[in-house]
Order: C-alpha cells, then structure tokens, then sequence
C-alpha cells in the first residue's frame, strides 16, 4: 500500500483536478495480510470522456509531469503494483528501457502464477524486442535530461 499512496501523492501534485487527495494508509493490526488506502471524495460521473478528452488529459499529464524526477531518470523510488502484482520500476535513464524492464516484470508475475506457456514467450519477446523499441525507439533520440519524467 506505501507504494500506491507514493504513487497517488505524485500524481496528485503535478495533476490535482485530476487525481483524489491521497490522505494516508495503514495495516490491520489484527491482520496483517489486510492493508487500506484512503483519499479524498471525488463525485463521479457517468459520462466517458471522448478519446480527444482523454488524449488531452494524458498529454496534460505528462506535461506537468516533465522535470519533476528527482533523479532525472524514469523510475519511481518505491515499488508499484498493479492490484496485487509488483512493478518493476526502478530507475532508468531510457524510457525505452524503463517501460520494458516495467513490462518483462509483469510477464515473469504472469508466469509465476500460471506457469510457463510457450505462446506467451513467444508474445512476451516479441513483444520486448518489437514492439517496444518499434514504438518507443524514435522517443529515445529526444530523450534529454531537462525533460525526463
């Protein structure tokens, strides 16, 4: 839960109309295993945003965003989960790099808890070796410290 309430402080101070005001986490004393997060109240909507509102919002996202790594790096200083599954998101100086490491992590939790499957190796390098450095290569020649996430 620590790294869910760093995450949600970061976000919220480069984007706060956008994010909950995280407000703190703790553990069950009577059990251990039982964590919980608490943030600010947001009234929520039944409307979905159109995709231009959302690619807005991202892009807003990242703007604010940029700089403010007190490494200079991508990367975060605790670790992450998706639900329960950790992130690995440790500091990197490539975004390239940082979202494949970010992305390799996640496949080895899939083959811990499922076992190996020959089809999502192949996917999983295809994926590493593809797709990634297809998509995300021409990032890296506009990489400078100055705008490092």
């Amino acid at each position: 839960m620590n790294g869910t309430f760093e995450a949600e402080q970061a976000l919220y101070s480069v984007f706060p109309e956008q994010s909950p005001r995280p407000v703190g986490w703790g553990t069950y004393q009577d059990d251990l295993d039982t964590h919980f997060y608490i943030c600010g109240f947001v009234e929520m909507y039944d409307d979905v945003p159109t995709a231009q509102d959302w690619a807005a919002t991202v892009s807003q996202l990242h703007l604010n965003s940029m700089g403010k790594s007190p490494t200079g790096h991508f990367g975060f200083h605790v670790t992450t989960h998706l639900a329960n599954v950790p992130v690995n998101n440790t500091w990197n100086m490539s975004w390239q790099a940082f979202w494949a490491q970010h992305m390799e992590s996640l496949f080895e939790q899939d083959e811990l808890l499922h076992g190996s499957d020959d089809e999502v190796t192949q996917l999983k390098e295809a994926f590493l070796t593809q797709v990634i450095p297809g998509f995300l290569d021409p990032w890296s020649l506009m990489e400078e410290p100055s705008s490092r996430v």
